[in-house]
């Protein structure tokens, strides 16, 4: 198994990939990274590098991402409902009119990043790093929109959930 991840990785990297990127499973990851329309609903990403990266409207729903570096990527309209975002590095990512409706961000590094316009309804984020946060037009967690979020030092989200909602742990899409 090893040396089937270390051939992917030379392989993705002799194919132009500049950076290695790792990833619980490389198959699947591979999968997203191929696949045009940015389709890997209930994949396994974790620890994945997926940092500078563009892939406006992917589809990421129930999707592993812990731990995995999404820094300074574009994932503008994309749909990470329900998605396990623990301990992820999004700083300044661009999820601008995203859906993180129910999304597990505990951990998260969410620093300078732009949830502008976008849908945290249920959203967890115990413990997330979130100086710098931009969050203009946001639902947020309790169903509240923020309407003037530009420039706020630092948002405090109050854990709304400590588990996921049921439609989460079932075959929802």
């Amino acid at each position: 198994m090893k040396l089937q991840k270390i051939t992917t990785i030379t392989l993705l990297t002799i194919a132009g990939l500049t950076t290695p990127i790792l990833a619980e499973n490389v198959d699947e990851l591979r999968q997203f990274l191929d696949n045009p329309s940015a389709v890997c609903q209930g994949c396994n990403l974790s620890e994945a590098d997926l940092s500078n990266i563009r892939r406006r409207g992917a589809k990421l729903r129930q999707t592993n991402l812990t731990n995995a570096n999404l820094s300074n990527s574009n994932f503008s309209a994309s749909y990470f409902t329900c998605a396990d975002l623990s301990n992820a590095n999004l700083q300044n990512t661009n999820l601008q009119w995203s859906n993180l409706v129910d999304a597990n961000l505990r951990g998260a590094d969410l620093r300078g990043a732009d949830l502008s316009k976008t849908d945290l309804t249920g959203a967890i984020f115990e413990g997330a790093i979130t100086e710098g946060v931009i969050l203009e037009g946001a639902k947020m967690p309790d169903g509240a929109t923020i309407y003037d979020g530009r420039g706020l030092e630092s948002f405090q989200p109050r854990p709304i959930l400590s588990q996921p909602r049921a439609q989460c742990l079932g075959g929802q899409k």
